[in-house]
């Protein structure tokens, strides 16, 4: 019997897996690892569905966001296939570096990738990170511009 509200927790008989991730990690697991597909740590979580695993693997277990499974395709790639399953891993892999400019072995970039999985919401988070490092950057040169203050007619820090 399930009672009410318990099904975002796993069953006993379910393995926890990004417990299991970070129990790997703490005894030296390399998460950039493949398997024989070649596919990457990241990217089968991502391929898998454990999008609470990314954030660890990506952070403490140093996951490179950049690197490449079969035909060419990053871990971004792998996102935009999924379609709209692809969207909440997308926003973390974006929040820790990843570059929709990154192209697979067909030349594709991550923008490409989304929009052939014809997924408008894929396409409105890069945009909006795309938007928000365009606002940083102005920021910061606005932020840096500002410290400067004129003495004796001479800009100084």
């Amino acid at each position: 019997d399930k009672k009410a509200g318990s099904d975002s927790k796993k069953s006993s008989d379910q393995v926890d897996i990004l417990q299991e991730v970070k129990q790997l990690l703490k005894e030296g697991a390399n998460a950039n690892l493949r398997n024989k597909e070649g596919y990457t740590v990241l990217q089968l979580a991502i391929r898998n569905r454990h999008n609470e695993c990314l954030d660890t693997l990506i952070k403490d277990g140093k996951a490179k966001l950049d690197s490449r499974g079969p035909r060419g395709n990053t871990a971004l790639h792998e996102c935009c296939l999924l379609g709209y399953d692809g969207i909440e891993p997308l926003k973390i892999l974006l929040k820790n570096g990843g570059d929709v400019s990154w192209t697979n072995d067909r030349k594709e970039t991550v923008i490409d990738v989304a929009v052939k999985a014809n997924c408008p919401d894929l396409m409105q988070i890069m945009a909006s990170h795309h938007g928000q490092q365009l606002i940083d950057r102005q920021m910061k040169i606005y932020n840096d511009h500002s410290r400067t203050t004129i003495v004796d007619g001479h800009h100084s820090s």
